[in-house]
């Protein structure tokens, strides 16, 4: 029996919020998902892109199934040659002006960490081993002459 303030709940008047509900999160979740596959081709374009427009001032050393990229510029001279480590988040590139003065007076090497530049990343993670190997491969393929500063 139903009174003046009675009402009756539908069981469709209960479901409809939640179906909203549903929509809305689903649409979001569809949208997360484009944002992260757009965003994965579009860098995964640009670096194929930057490779082939912007190729590498020095040269690359093979290094196990990796390369590295290193520039040396300047001649022997009876002093050492100098090599430039360039710090964490930098490329040989950032150092170009520096090693361009110097190369007048001895023989610069800048080179490229691995997963820095135009070098490959490391295969096992980024460590202070990796890149002290690395750079001794490097001054060793090379040939240059040690002790180096």
């Amino acid at each position: 029996m139903k009174g003046d303030g009675d009402f009756e709940i539908k069981h469709t008047d209960v479901m409809k919020p939640f179906r909203k509900i549903k929509f809305l999160v689903s649409a979001l979740l569809m949208v997360i998902l484009l944002t992260l596959v757009s965003g994965f081709l579009y860098e995964f374009i640009s670096y194929k892109n930057d490779k082939s427009n912007y190729p590498p001032d020095g040269q690359m050393i093979k290094v196990g199934n990796r390369e590295l990229h290193m520039n040396i510029q300047g001649t022997k001279t009876s002093l050492p040659p100098v090599v430039i480590e360039a710090g964490t988040g930098n490329w040989s590139y950032d150092w170009l002006y520096v090693q361009k003065e110097l190369s007048k007076h001895t023989q610069v090497i800048t080179y490229d960490r691995a997963g820095y530049g135009w070098s490959d990343p490391p295969p096992n993670g980024f460590s202070i081993e990796t890149t002290i190997d690395d750079l001794s491969k490097i001054i060793d393929l090379a040939k240059i002459d040690t002790p180096v500063i």
